[in-house]
């Protein structure tokens, strides 16, 4: 028997339809004859023509009901009391029809008794076997992988790739096509409908995943499709490149899951390869935090331009293994992989001793806000002795640029981490006053997607765990941009630095946390739980601003910022609230408090610093 239930359940939905359309037939014709012995209706009838008249009639009007009115495009497994109902109501309509037949034909024995007891015994059988049938569903699910059920989004040559590709793999049925194109829509693919993407919310109980087989669109245009589907509740998969298309090397666990940067929706960024041209070539460079988020992410975009040499400087061994290991197999470029603190004099000492190094990438930083805050100390040794040490010797070694990954939270810092980066800003500027030689200059943007400090790995993980997601307050606002951007804009920059320049990426607009949160539970394929829905499957919770925590960031202190040659990166005109020679004694009144670890001439020092800086503590 489970053998038997096994094969029905893994034949795809239109055999499954026919079995039920066979049975609903079975049903009514049975129906009929025990009605018809019931009242004796066999001795009325004379002739048998009239009899299979009325039976014909009778099938055929029942079935048409059944299809116009989606008896079929409900999931048996899923079936509730509100299908029952819709059952009984096909019925009434069935009778209704059959009686208006019987008075235009004469069919005199179809009066109400006959009538009413064909309903009770057909709305029973039906509804009865529909329980049956569900009941076995959910055993064979407990004895068996169900197939997981696919609709593709995209109708076209891409769609029909996938589509064919699918059908070689065990344990996925194809549901449907959905498209937007109107002359595709209606049509169908062998044998599956193509639908407007409208009616996806209606298939959403028969759909298990939701495929994007649209390879050629754009990021915007992309970003429109998923604004429709993500509240579907969904997981959403789409075809990573042309290639896989060309070369028809589709897999369904090859297939890119939806990541909150498609949501984000920005064009490519474009790149200037013309402004770096060899600028980068047979050069030595140096790149602190290698192993971190941002300093890997330059590391690989870095690599593009064959360096004769990428000195990666990392404390955390596993990270630096990791970097060292990706990087390992390119030819051109010799790959230096020092464990080590960019802090550390004697260590970086070294380096620039053995290296001639040409241009440098300082990204070493804590940067997480609560952890600082609450290890100011720390969290200042560590920011601003790296930055001040590596200015120093690049200065006297005359290496040919420095360039600091800065943050939005230096811009009227409310937390240590974003005021130990505002000074950091300062000793830049500063060493680009003193040095007749190496360019110093800084790039300033806020939160990159997947970075180990952004609120999205956290999410995500929330999300796995069955949550709540936990945001501080409804109300915040943050930039965002990739990995790949940032590294890729931070690189570009490197040409157009003069000395002492501080440039701003555009980060496009801002974003609400909670959205974002929204936008995830919904690429999860689940739902939110909230007083509207409290059926949902995902709460969020909002706890409170944390120490040191803003509402929204901002890129500039004052001023304006200008254009550059790139159409995504701009200048800041900023103007210094300290004069250096002030800033170079506080910087050293800073050293000893930090070595001392006196907290409270800490603070009193940073108000010297950095004037703007108002510290929230919640």
């Amino acid at each position: 028997m489970k053998k038997i239930i096994l094969k029905i359940s893994n034949l795809n939905y239109k055999k499954r339809r026919y079995i039920l359309i066979f049975l609903d037939c079975l049903i009514i014709f049975t129906s009929l004859l025990i009605t018809s012995w019931i009242f004796d209706t066999f001795s009325i009838i004379n002739s048998f023509h009239t009899l299979n008249l009325f039976v014909s009639y009778s099938l055929i009007s029942s079935l048409l009901i059944y299809i116009f009115t989606g008896h079929y495009e409900s999931l048996t497994k899923f079936i509730s009391s509100v299908s029952f109902y819709r059952i009984i109501i096909r019925n009434f309509l069935i009778i209704i029809q059959l009686r208006i037949i019987s008075f235009l034909l004469n069919f005199e024995f179809f009066n109400f008794k006959f009538a009413f007891t064909f309903f009770l015994l057909i709305s029973s059988a039906i509804c009865l076997l529909r329980i049956v049938i569900r009941d076995l569903l959910k055993i064979s699910d407990h004895t068996s992988n169900r197939k997981t059920r696919i609709a593709i989004y995209g109708a076209g040559a891409a769609g029909n790739i996938l589509y064919e590709s699918l059908l070689k793999e065990k344990g996925y049925t194809i549901v449907c096509f959905f498209d937007d194109a109107l002359d595709l829509q209606g049509r169908s693919i062998d044998g599956l409908k193509i639908r407007p993407p409208s009616e996806i919310i209606r298939f959403r109980d028969q759909i298990d995943k939701l495929l994007i087989a649209i390879p050629s669109i754009d990021s915007l245009a992309r970003k429109k499709i998923l604004e429709k589907l993500k509240t579907i509740g969904l997981p959403i998969l789409e075809i990573p490149s042309l290639k896989n298309i060309v070369d028809k090397n589709i897999r369904i666990d090859g297939l890119k899951s939806i990541e909150i940067k498609d949501l984000i929706g920005r064009e490519d960024i474009i790149s200037k390869n013309n402004l770096i041209k060899d600028d980068l070539k047979d050069k030595i460079i140096c790149i602190t935090g290698a192993g971190g988020s941002i300093g890997s992410e330059i590391c690989n975009e870095l690599i593009k331009y064959n360096p004769k040499t990428l000195i990666l400087i990392e404390r955390n061994e596993f990270n630096l293994y990791s970097i060292s290991e990706k990087l390992n197999h390119v030819k051109n470029t010799n790959i230096v992989d020092l464990l080590g603190d960019a802090a550390d004099e004697n260590f970086i000492k070294n380096i620039f001793s053995n290296y001639k190094i040409d241009l440098l990438f300082h990204a070493a930083a804590y940067k997480h806000v609560p952890i600082v805050e609450k290890n100011c100390i720390e969290g200042f040794k560590n920011n601003i002795f790296s930055t001040r040490k590596l200015c120093e010797f690049a200065n006297h070694h005359k290496i040919n640029n420095f360039i600091l990954i800065s943050s939005d939270k230096a811009v009227r810092p409310t937390n240590i981490m974003g005021c130990s980066k505002r000074i950091c800003e300062l000793l830049i500027q500063y060493y680009a006053h003193k040095s007749d030689f190496t360019l110093f200059s800084m790039v300033r943007f806020g939160n990159v997607i997947g970075s180990s400090g952004s609120v999205i790995p956290k999410f995500k993980e929330q999300i796995k765990k069955g949550g709540p997601i936990t945001i501080t307050d409804k109300r915040i606002t943050r930039y965002f941009m990739t990995i790949h951007e940032a590294a890729e804009l931070v690189i570009q920059s490197t040409v157009l630095s003069k000395g002492g320049d501080l440039f701003i990426l555009d980060m496009g607009k801002e974003l609400k946390i909670a959205d974002l949160a929204n936008q995830l539970i919904s690429l999860s394929g689940l739902r939110v739980k909230n007083n509207k829905n409290p059926n949902g499957d995902i709460e969020i919770k909002e706890i409170g601003l944390r120490p040191g925590e803003k509402l929204y960031e901002e890129l500039l202190i004052d001023g304006k910022a200008k254009a550059t040659l790139h159409p995504l990166i701009y200048m800041a005109d900023e103007k210094n609230l300290i004069e250096f020679d002030e800033l170079i004694k506080e910087i050293n009144k800073l050293t000893q408090i930090l070595i001392d670890y006196d907290e409270k001439k800490l603070f009193e020092s940073i108000k010297n610093m950095v004037p703007e800086w108002e510290r929230k503590i919640s």
